[in-house]
């Protein structure tokens, strides 16, 4: 019988990702997961935002750093240090930057620089996903409604399930100028998804 035209793939390996064996035809790639055409020169932006860990060199356990002494005795990171909702997470923003290499670059120097403040609390800093042994029931949150109103609607919204996500991550941020572009983009990095959460999964602290 009649099956219809054989579906046309944007190349080889779009054929191979969508299961096409010999013989039998796969799906066509919906339009929307064809890479765009670029319509400006401008390319994309990034920038990162680290969260580091506090520590106590005597045990190495977590603990609660002072942010704003941190910009205090280092001003230079007044715009680039700030607080996160566990109170011994210090997060470290950079600018945005038109390669990998420019923000790579200033992120090793706001670490140098929060490392230097952060010994002045007798703290030292480190890039973790998890702690190997805190436990969250000890990290103490920031929840004043009258200096941390976001955090203090997590806590509420939340409970004990904001409490007990204590990781340290590094947040890679893609600025795409056409609206267009980024759609598409996601597109594309949605069938990952399943992927990313396995590999979560496995995860030995977590």
């Amino acid at each position: 019988s009649d099956c219809g035209p054989i579906p046309q793939y944007a190349d080889a390996s779009a054929k191979r990702r969508h299961g096409a064996a010999e013989g039998w035809p796969a799906p066509p790639i919906p339009s929307a997961l064809v890479p765009p055409v670029a319509t400006s020169t401008a390319g994309p932006t990034l920038g990162l935002e680290d969260e580091l860990a506090a520590l106590d060199p005597h045990h190495w356990n977590l603990r609660s750093i002072d942010v704003d002494q941190v910009r205090r005795d280092e001003p230079r990171l007044e715009n680039h240090a700030s607080k996160e909702f566990h109170a011994c997470v210090l997060e470290l923003k950079t600018g945005v930057h038109a390669s990998a290499q420019a923000a790579v670059d200033e992120l090793r120097l706001l670490r140098q620089r929060g490392a230097g403040a952060a010994l002045n609390q007798g703290l030292r800093l480190a890039a973790l996903a998890v702690h190997p042994f805190a436990r969250w029931q000890d990290a103490t949150v920031h929840s004043d409604p009258a200096t941390d109103p976001h955090y203090a609607r997590l806590l509420q919204a939340h409970g004990d399930i904001a409490r007990s996500m204590l990781t340290f991550g590094l947040h890679v941020h893609v600025g795409l100028s056409d609206p267009d572009a980024r759609a598409r983009l996601f597109n594309l990095v949605r069938e990952f998804i399943p992927v990313f959460t396995a590999l979560s999964a496995a995860a030995p602290f977590w």
